[in-house]
């Protein structure tokens, strides 16, 4: 009897072996007749870069902007596995699909974050001393600069010299950069002296007119920090950046007048995040992106979450990123798109 029992289980063991061994056939089967797809910031485009050249995953740089949109208003595939980016994007595009009464594109409407990196302003030190005589206890943040910025010419800015010209502050762009509406966010918390900003407070026609100002001295594209630096003060007098591009080129620059890194309260940081369908594919994507951001991002100046890494020790990070709802911060898109 026992030995009937052993050979009854034996063959049991080599049916689920085949069935299994035919399930993972079958799976690298459908993996490779279905090529990965990831959409990629061109923040993070080093990183994707890596991604591309170390997985089969095929990778497309594009605006955030660009693939929100087309979120937002596609009844049917997106054609892609899985959407590298900063925190609100996936948010906010999936808010935008419910108000359309379609249903949620990706698994979660707040995927976790993987990394995050400060957002810093590096201030040549003449044009720092004359904004800090224009700040509150020489504290440079988000409003006084603002305040600065609508003045447009250094000539009418209290400590600064006419010289200088017109007064020129370069702001990823809020409609179309992955930290350009963390930017202008952390920006509208510091303006309001409070971080539940509402979409009824930019109705404002003060802070209205206060973002025009601050529209108005920022280039059509920003500049990268290294071009800043190569050119120097008649490019931009302020840069604001995540701090994994700015600190590096930073302590690589030689000369001894060089931009001074503040950065600006309340503290905000840009958040990647990973949103993937649901599905094998977009399983497969969650993996191997989190294997290369563990293995790499780092390296590449950011701060990794759930554990010190090579990461900055100072400033320590908050626990949240400092900026407005995802739907708050839409709205505010829309103030600096409309601002003359």
């Amino acid at each position: 009897m026992p030995r009937r029992l052993f050979a009854l289980l034996a063959a049991v063991a080599m049916v689920a072996g085949a069935f299994g061994m035919r399930h993972l056939l079958d799976q690298r089967k459908e993996d490779k007749a279905h090529p990965l797809n990831l959409i990629c910031v061109p923040d993070l485009t080093a990183l994707c870069q890596i991604i591309g050249q170390r997985t089969d995953i095929n990778v497309t740089v594009e605006p955030a902007s660009q693939t929100s949109g087309r979120v937002v208003a596609l009844n049917g595939a997106l054609g892609i596995d899985g959407w590298l980016t900063t925190g609100p994007w996936p948010s906010m595009a999936e808010a935008g699909r419910q108000a359309k009464g379609l249903p949620r594109m990706f698994t979660t409407t707040s995927p976790p974050v993987l990394a995050r990196t400060p957002v810093v302003l590096a201030v040549w030190p003449d044009r720092a001393a004359a904004l800090r005589q224009n700040c509150p206890n020489q504290q440079i943040g988000w409003k006084c600069l603002g305040s600065v910025a609508g003045k447009r010419q250094w000539k009418d800015v209290p400590g600064g010299n006419p010289i200088w010209g017109p007064v020129k502050i370069a702001l990823p762009d809020p409609g179309n950069d992955a930290a350009g509406v963390t930017v202008l966010g952390a920006a509208a918390v510091d303006y309001f002296g409070r971080p539940d900003v509402a979409a009824a407070d930019f109705e404002d026609d003060a802070f209205r007119d206060w973002v025009s100002g601050l529209k108005s001295t920022t280039p059509t594209r920003e500049p990268t920090f290294s071009e800043v630096l190569a050119t120097g003060k008649s490019l931009e007098d302020v840069y604001a950046g995540l701090e994994a591009d700015v600190q590096p080129a930073l302590a690589q620059y030689a000369r001894a007048d060089k931009p001074v890194l503040l950065y600006p309260a309340p503290m905000t940081t840009v958040d990647l995040v990973l949103a993937v369908l649901p599905g094998r594919a977009g399983q497969r994507v969650r993996v191997l992106v989190a294997s290369a951001v563990k293995d790499h991002l780092a390296d590449l100046g950011w701060r990794l979450t759930g554990g010190p890494g090579r990461q900055p020790a100072l400033p320590a990070l908050g626990a949240g990123g400092g900026v407005p709802d995802p739907g708050v911060l839409d709205a505010l898109r829309l103030v600096w798109k409309e601002a003359a």
